[in-house]
């Protein structure tokens, strides 16, 4: 039989130094930590769909569930091969979405994702595609909007 994994729980104010690749769980906070190793701090693990990455016009008067895609020095999105042209591959992030009405909604995701570029432009591709392209930063997001 396996062993089970198990968790340091406690509130962050509490939280000791760990062992390298130990977890941790605050219970106060919900953020999970993972003992860093030889330099002798904790990591915050940033998975947590909590950060702003746009809000988002559209004209479905529905509430779409949203898909999103991470990819970098992509040459453009859709056309023949319906996927980016050039660059690394496409990785799904994680997003959590806020309706504000049935034309607009906010949709958030990882702080490393929300952080790229200090200047974001949307580019709208089609009726449910849109691309956010950042200034300063090879990657770039693809958000599709799907309705059910």
């Amino acid at each position: 039989m396996a062993n089970p994994i198990r968790f340091r729980r406690g509130e962050r104010a509490q939280l000791p130094l760990l062992r390298p690749g130990e977890p941790a769980l605050c219970v106060d906070t919900g953020e999970v930590f993972v003992g860093g190793g030889s330099g002798g701090q904790n990591l915050r693990l940033e998975t947590a769909p909590d950060y702003e990455l746009i809000a988002l016009e559209h004209r479905l008067d529905a509430y779409p569930h949203v898909l999103a895609l991470c990819y970098q020095y992509g040459a453009g999105i859709g056309g023949a091969g319906e996927t980016p042209a050039g660059g690394e591959n496409a990785v799904s992030i994680p997003v959590r979405v806020e309706y504000l009405d049935r034309g607009n909604l906010k949709i958030y995701t990882q702080k490393s994702v929300a952080a790229l570029g200090k200047l974001k432009t949307v580019e709208r591709i089609s009726e449910r595609e849109y691309v956010i392209v950042t200034d300063d930063s090879p990657d770039n997001v693809y958000i599709r909007l799907i309705l059910t």
